[in-house]
């Protein structure tokens, strides 16, 4: 049906009884979507066919013509919205209460299933799921780096599994500065970016619109929209995948999972790359879990594990309350990746340098007491051992700490003609040994 010139009877009829409720002080009912044909009609026109006829139909519906601007682009908005919408950004949350530790591990088993992940990354990549149905409860959003040496590592098949986990999830290969912004605006989404090697590394606009959603507090960017300065969100969780490293200015808001090609041995699900009852029920529970537990992460305070700077600290925050919350072994596996994949000796060389003292420090012993190892290492007085921390020698609660981002850990050891001990194996360093400082004497 055309919109003519005339109303209708019925519809003049109606807009002369709101005119005499609005006379005698009763409410009036304005028209919406749903209550006033005429509105979504005027809204189909094009913008010629809608200038001809505004004027006559606001007269009619007894509203100024400004007002029936606002109900048409307000119509024409959600109408979009409803073209545009994503199937699985139609969630709707699990009738039963859910058990947070439960669905976290469902959360890890499906990554784990589709993708050889390192160690302590299927902690990380549940939590930070579960972060996107709640950020809004804190302050601060950390970035999902996901970053390989190469190609056929796995980063897609993370942003995939990312895709159906998380809400009103948008999966792009390549986006410009101003559509960043301009969408995070218009619909909240996660935001999933592939290939940002190909077009972040050069694109500082781009790179300080990302870091500026770090903090919800700084997460705008104003531009002028029609000469008139305007506010634009960049406040949504964001996962990004890369071959080689981001940006120092990402990767410090960011929790990065280094993922390396798939050994032939290794065996993992096909991922089909759609949605699935399992995907949908997983999404199901999340959107519960976050309604009945959104609260309680509020300004959340968890306690944080040694071995972070104060930006991993915040990084890490959101992520650690849920896994307080969750409870179980979360807790503690939660603080073990966080120190893992975040941890002092990711920051820099310093590990490396590490590493290389100690296999000094072993000689040709096959184990060495944790104690012995410190006083060797910080005997030195020229390596930064011997005044670590506050002109302080390096302790071995901190050496555990640095060594922790590679996997290596102390165990009770035999050293022939000494007491036994807490200690290392020469066996526990020979992978780390090779990968970081291999020729090195």
């Amino acid at each position: 049906m055309r919109f003519d010139r005339k109303l209708s009877t019925a519809e003049i009829t109606a807009a002369v009884e709101r005119a005499f409720a609005r006379h005698e002080g009763r409410e009036p009912k304005l028209p919406t979507r749903t209550d006033n044909p005429v509105i979504g009609e005027l809204a189909s026109l094009d913008a010629l066919e809608y200038e001809l006829q505004r004027d006559t139909a606001a007269a009619g519906l007894g509203i100024r013509v400004s007002a029936l601007d606002k109900l048409v682009k307000s119509w024409r908005a959600t109408t979009e919205d409803e073209n545009t919408a994503l199937p699985h950004w139609n969630v709707e949350p699990s009738a039963e209460p859910v058990d947070g530790a439960a669905l976290l591990n469902n959360l890890r088993r499906v990554f784990r299933g589709y993708v050889v992940l390192p160690k302590g990354a299927d902690i990380a990549l549940p939590l930070w799921v579960l972060h996107a149905w709640t950020m809004d409860a804190g302050d601060i959003s950390p970035l999902m780096v996901l970053v390989s040496p190469t190609k056929r590592c796995g980063k897609t098949s993370v942003l995939i599994v990312l895709y159906f986990l998380t809400p009103r999830s948008e999966l792009s290969s390549n986006i410009t500065a101003p559509a960043l912004f301009r969408y995070i605006e218009d619909v909240r989404p996660t935001l999933l970016i592939d290939e940002a090697d190909s077009f972040v590394k050069d694109n500082e606009e781009l790179r300080g619109i990302l870091n500026s959603g770090h903090t919800k507090a700084a997460a705008n960017v104003i531009r002028n929209i029609d000469h008139k300065p305007r506010r634009f969100s960049t406040w949504a969780p964001k996962a990004i995948a890369t071959i080689r490293a981001v940006a120092d200015t990402l990767a410090d808001r960011a929790i990065v999972v280094q993922l390396q090609r798939k050994a032939p041995t290794a065996t993992v699900a096909p991922l089909r790359r759609r949605d699935s009852e399992e995907f949908a029920a997983l999404r199901s529970q999340a959107a519960r879990w976050a309604i009945d537990n959104f609260d309680r992460l509020v300004d959340a305070d968890p306690q944080l594990p040694n071995g972070l700077n104060d930006r991993a600290s915040d990084n890490w925050r959101p992520l650690l309350a849920i896994a307080d919350l969750a409870g179980g072994e979360w807790r503690q596996e939660a603080r073990q990746a966080a120190c893992l994949l975040s941890g002092e000796a990711q920051d820099g060389a310093i590990g490396v340098e590490l590493l290389k003292d100690i296999r000094v420090a072993f000689g040709d012993h096959e184990v060495i007491r944790s104690a012995d190892l410190v006083v060797k290492l910080t005997a030195d007085l020229e390596r930064p051992w011997a005044e670590w921390k506050h002109g302080r020698p390096l302790t071995q609660k901190q050496l555990a700490n640095l060594l922790a981002p590679f996997c290596i850990t102390s165990g009770t050891v035999h050293p022939p003609g000494l007491p036994d001990g807490k200690g290392y194996r020469r066996a526990d360093f020979e992978g780390a040994w090779r990968a970081y400082c291999p020729g090195s004497q």
